[in-house]
């Protein structure tokens, strides 16, 4: 029997694949943490969002570099400590300082991926957010779970035309947001 395209959109949103996705909210001090004694968020803007993995214990967030530079991240010189949040769970805004998590490093993988091999698409907006771990009992709902074997990895060989792909993420338009 075949499922209409409504059926199909449903059963994705709530899938586990786009729960993982996160939004991103960015932020602005306007002053430093030296400066003020402690960390705050002046102002919350910007529109992008990442796919939520945890590899062996640490979560990351998966993004395109264009996200962060269309949001004005400066990574040689950040304007703050925490330059952008990710909400911990993926359907409850937060509620307290816990329900965010906090970036720790950002790598440029794009071009390692590249190395690797991959050159049958362009990874070189490819960014990768390692997050400040959660404290224990304040674990993400959703994320996708790697280790470092590619058994779970989709090969290039095993997509085929006709396959249905679905894409998670949240649309610039209704994404969008500024706040003071």
């Amino acid at each position: 029997m075949p499922y209409s395209m409504q059926a199909i959109a449903d059963y994705s949103m709530s899938s586990s694949t786009a729960r993982a996705c996160r939004r991103l909210l960015f932020t602005h001090c306007d002053s430093s943490i030296a400066d003020s004694g402690r960390y705050h968020a002046d102002r919350l803007w910007g529109a992008g969002s990442c796919c939520l993995i945890k590899l062996d214990g640490t979560f990351f967030c998966l993004t395109a570099r264009h996200v962060l530079d269309n949001n004005k991240i400066d990574y040689d010189n950040l304007q703050n400590e925490s330059p952008l949040w990710v909400w911990r769970n993926s359907q409850s805004p937060p509620q307290e300082l816990h329900d965010i998590l906090f970036p720790k490093y950002l790598w440029n993988i794009g071009g390692l991926i590249n190395e690797a091999g991959w050159n049958f698409v362009d990874f070189s907006d490819v960014v990768l957010i390692e997050m400040f771990p959660p404290f224990p009992l304040m674990q993400p709902d959703m994320f996708f779970e790697m280790s470092h074997s590619d058994e779970n990895i989709v090969k290039k060989e095993e997509f085929y035309a006709g396959q249905f792909l679905s894409v998670s993420g949240y649309p610039f338009k209704m994404n969008n947001y500024t706040f003071d």
